[in-house]
């Protein structure tokens, strides 16, 4: 699998978000009260979207609790800076997140989401066991092409997966 290591700036997200737990998957509701509301962004850093898990404690793979809430976002990269004010005046049903950015592992996942998985066990299971990295506790999060549809054999995203050196 494909992957490279890159530093992220601190990125502001324009979206919406939900509350929810792997065991009560609600992307598929986030992504579908968020799609209508792409087209009244304004300032959009490019035409990607991106998809974040902000976990509520340390996210770890190997002793995960499906059941623990985490918050999902559904959202673009912004520009420039709007304060949460003027966003929410443009449009109130949309919020504002900054990732906080930093050093991240990024994978492309080419198939469809319900593939997902598999990239999940080569990153956690072979990748991480034999890199100078770890896992940090920070955002997760995938960018998903404009056009990204989830049941697309050939869909192609970006799992950007936060680490420091061991």
């Amino acid at each position: 699998m494909e992957n490279h290591i890159e530093t992220l700036k601190p990125t502001i997200i324009l979206g919406k978000s939900l509350q929810m737990s792997f065991t009560e998957d609600r992307t598929q509701a986030l992504w579908q009260s968020f799609g209508p509301l792409v087209k009244t962004i304004k300032n959009r850093k490019d035409r990607n979207f991106i998809s974040l898990q902000k976990f509520n404690s340390v996210f770890d793979p190997y002793d995960l609790d499906p059941n623990a809430p985490f918050t999902k976002w559904a959202g673009v990269a912004l520009e420039t800076d709007l304060s949460d004010d003027k966003i929410k005046a443009l449009n109130p049903q949309l919020s504002l997140y900054q990732i906080e950015g930093g050093l991240y592992a990024v994978f492309n996942h080419i198939g469809p989401a319900y593939e997902f998985s598999k990239s999940l066990e080569f990153i956690y299971g072979k990748w991480f066991p034999n890199s100078p990295y770890q896992l940090d506790d920070r955002e997760h999060f995938e960018v998903l092409p404009e056009g990204y549809r989830p049941d697309d054999p050939d869909a192609q995203e970006e799992i950007w997966i936060p680490i420091k050196k061991k």
